[in-house]
């Protein structure tokens, strides 16, 4: 898993805290109850989601990947995890990516040995960040790691650029 845990669930509440009005970041849904809070990140339509934060009713939070790994911190603890650098950005490359450049996603599944993906298929970018992003397709998530860490989203841009004629290259040589 990337980033550690803790740092994702920060980000996920950074993203949620500053999102404008009743507007949900990219990707996320919320659901409140009188137990508390549920935030599911990248859900597929057969309900797996890449990332579930859950916050009790004591205040506890708790998150979930879709890998079944679980890690939970009382509040004061989680407060102080720094989230990751991106977590400004990470909407809008998300929205960005998906709106203007989704017919590459299958072209970045081929870096991961993933190339049975077809790039008609609904892929989806759920998440991104310093060390990379998911793609989730068929109902499966897939990390891709970025080759450096990338700490704002033009080298986000400049990476993603590298990687895409990287991956084209490659494949134009099959």
């Amino acid at each position: 898993m990337t980033g550690g845990l803790a740092t994702i669930a920060s980000t996920i509440r950074h993203r949620l805290a500053h999102a404008g009005g009743d507007s949900r970041p990219h990707a996320m849904s919320v659901v409140s109850s009188d137990a508390g809070e549920r935030v599911k990140v990248g859900s597929t339509l057969s309900g797996d989601s890449l990332f579930v934060l859950e916050r009790d009713s004591r205040g506890g939070w708790s998150l979930i990947t879709f890998q079944g790994t679980a890690e939970s911190w009382p509040e004061e603890e989680l407060a102080k995890v720094a989230p990751d650098p991106l977590w400004e950005s990470a909407d809008s490359i998300c929205s960005h990516m998906e709106a203007d450049h989704a017919d590459t996603f299958g072209l970045f599944l081929g870096l991961i040995g993933r190339a049975d993906f077809s790039e008609t298929q609904d892929i989806t970018m759920p998440w991104v960040e310093s060390e990379g992003f998911y793609l989730t397709a068929g109902g499966e998530h897939h990390f891709i790691p970025f080759p450096q860490r990338c700490e704002d989203a033009n080298s986000v841009r400049a990476t993603l650029i590298k990687m895409l004629r990287g991956a084209r290259a490659a494949n134009s040589s099959h």
